[in-house]
């Protein structure tokens, strides 16, 4: 990269994560237009074989087999918006998580996989958190204790070298969440 931002050639964690979404949504978006250019050429091919005699009356029974086109067409529509908007809260959750980190300057101590500027090696490093057995290696690792570490580390190990940085629960959320997807 050259160094220029623009729409197809992102800077920075989140406008990399909104760009995997660009293109996710292009490639689902692309994908049922090319099912519906082929559903309509499928459906004039057939209408042209199933055409009468000149003079015949343009009366056609009902076409059981359109309407269970119709609904498997449907049901693709709401797959497709579905990975739309789960793809669209995840980004965005992890937009939110990524600034709570850096609004509380957690990468001035950890180093932080996916945080580009949390490279701080005075506390541990992150990465495989959610894999980790324990969370400051007295509670047990799961999503409510993390985010009572994160909130109130001094309340948990009194003098431990994390400082209370006044984290609000929603961001507290945030951030787990966020921590709980670093596996390696």
């Amino acid at each position: 990269m050259n160094g220029l931002q623009s729409a197809l050639a992102p800077a920075g964690e989140q406008a990399s994560s909104i760009h995997g979404l660009f293109w996710l949504m292009l490639l689902v978006c692309g994908a049922m237009y090319l099912l519906v250019l082929a559903a309509v050429a499928w459906s004039i091919v057939r209408a042209l074989r199933r055409r009468g005699p000149a003079g015949a009356p343009a009366i056609n029974p009902p076409d059981v087999g359109l309407n269970r086109g119709l609904l498997g067409w449907a049901g693709l529509i709401v797959i497709g918006l579905t990975v739309l908007i789960v793809a669209s809260f995840l980004v965005e959750r992890t937009i939110a998580a990524a600034a709570a980190i850096e609004r509380h300057a957690c990468g001035a101590c950890h180093r932080i996989p996916g945080i580009g500027a949390a490279t701080g090696v005075a506390g541990p490093a992150l990465n495989g958190i959610a894999t980790r057995s324990f969370v400051a290696g007295v509670l047990p690792n799961d999503p409510a204790n993390l985010q009572r570490w994160i909130r109130h580390p001094q309340r948990i190990v009194p003098g431990n070298g994390m400082p209370d940085q006044g984290v609000t629960p929603q961001e507290a959320r945030d951030i787990a969440a966020y921590l709980y997807t670093l596996r390696r």
